[in-house]
């Protein structure tokens, strides 16, 4: 049984036409996404509110439905956990600033504990390894993170507009990847 040559498969197993295709269709779609979120960033925001607390009213009714099986062992809690999620769901929705707000609460935790963590790493550090990096990352994290979590809404466009630039850039590095990907498979030819 012989191998497929690079022409006919690539990354795992794709039709080599395929996979620069899905490649390129993948960074035009996270550019295009990184061009809305930086120009219309409260929009696109809002539409996050919106599909977040549309996933958790779905959710509920997940549960709701898996509590109505008569064999579930867990009937009482999926109800309380459907009921939840519906109420949480509905805030989402209904107040779009107050879900702004925890999302940019949520970022802002989550850099705190990535700067903390950094910044033990940075001081335990590795033999043989450079505490530079490690020290600057968690001191960067965490200064953002309680700028973040000490003025939330206020910094929810700027952390808008970054994640704009760096899917703008991601998309950019992905349709080049697909291009390259192009290339190899017809040099390959």
């Amino acid at each position: 049984m012989s191998q497929p040559s690079m022409n006919q498969t690539d990354m795992g197993g794709l039709p080599s036409a395929v996979s620069w295709q899905l490649q390129l269709l993948a960074g035009v779609i996270t550019l295009i996404l990184g061009i809305i979120l930086t120009v219309h960033g409260d929009g696109a925001l809002n539409v996050i509110c919106v599909i977040l607390g549309l996933l958790l009213i779905m959710g509920g009714v997940f549960h709701f439905v898996r509590a109505l099986d008569r064999f579930e062992h867990h009937r009482v809690w999926l109800t309380i956990a459907g009921i939840v999620e519906v109420v949480i769901g509905v805030v989402f929705i209904r107040h779009l600033g107050f879900t702004q707000t925890l999302i940019a609460l949520w970022i802002g935790i989550v850099w705190i504990i990535q700067g903390i963590v950094g910044l033990l790493a940075g001081i335990i550090g590795t033999p043989g390894r450079s505490r530079v990096w490690p020290l600057l990352f968690g001191l960067i994290s965490l200064t953002a993170g309680i700028i973040v979590v000490s003025l939330p809404h206020e910094s929810l466009a700027t952390l808008v507009w970054v994640l704009g630039i760096i899917f703008m850039l991601m998309g950019v590095m992905e349709v080049l990847g697909g291009f390259f990907i192009r290339h190899d498979l017809k040099k390959a030819e």
